[in-house]
């Protein structure tokens, strides 16, 4: 993820908590987590932390 998609991913979590999110909003935070979970597996498998089979989806 890019430093202004991190930035705006911690924005919309703080907004989770305050629970002010619009519905646009939490859809752009669930792309955005997806996209940081995809990442943050990738590296994992890359050190070989885990594995493709041991992936929940």
């Amino acid at each position: 993820m890019t430093i202004s998609q991190l930035s705006r991913f911690n924005d919309l979590m703080k907004k989770i908590i305050s629970i002010s999110l619009t519905e646009q909003e939490i859809e752009e935070y669930f792309i955005l987590l997806k996209q940081w979970n995809d990442e943050y597996e990738s590296r994992c498998r890359q050190k070989g932390l885990i594995n493709a089979s041991a992936l929940i989806s």
